[in-house]
């Protein structure tokens, strides 16, 4: 009986402590990054952002610590039908909503890699809010 109130009390405070870890109800899924050859020293991250809570939070910023930087952007087409891409100050995610940065479309500008993002392996970055919490992202590399 002891035993089985242990585990029923284990299992109670775990499921605390997923919650303690993410307060601000923000999930992310889908998080991936490109491979980069060898000598290539920028890559782009793309992820799904979820928004469960009642109140819209802002992204302000990226970091990636096998980077010299990292920012928002989003590609562009233009009226002539080229293609370029801008850099993004802020990325809303509304309440209860959600927001894709995607291929041709928003994404996390990966800039002076420290070392190739090989196929297979995983890239950690953080999303910076503008209430100055981080939120910790886990990439994988395709």
């Amino acid at each position: 009986m002891a035993k089985k109130f242990m585990i029923s009390i284990s299992i109670l405070l775990l499921s605390f402590a997923v919650f303690a870890e993410s307060p601000h109800g923000l999930v992310v899924k889908e998080a991936f990054a490109r491979a980069t050859p060898p000598g290539l020293t920028s890559s782009a991250a793309y992820l799904t952002v979820i928004n469960n809570s009642k109140e819209d939070f802002v992204i302000i910023g990226a970091n990636c610590p096998m980077a010299m930087a990292a920012e928002l952007h989003e590609d562009i087409k233009n009226s002539d039908g080229s293609a370029s891409m801008k850099h993004l100050r802020q990325v809303r995610v509304p309440a209860h909503g959600k927001v894709s940065f995607a291929p041709m479309g928003k994404h996390i500008m990966i800039m002076g890699l420290k070392q190739a993002l090989v196929k297979g392996k995983e890239l950690k970055l953080s999303l910076l809010l503008s209430n100055h919490q981080q939120i910790p992202v886990v990439a994988k590399i395709h």
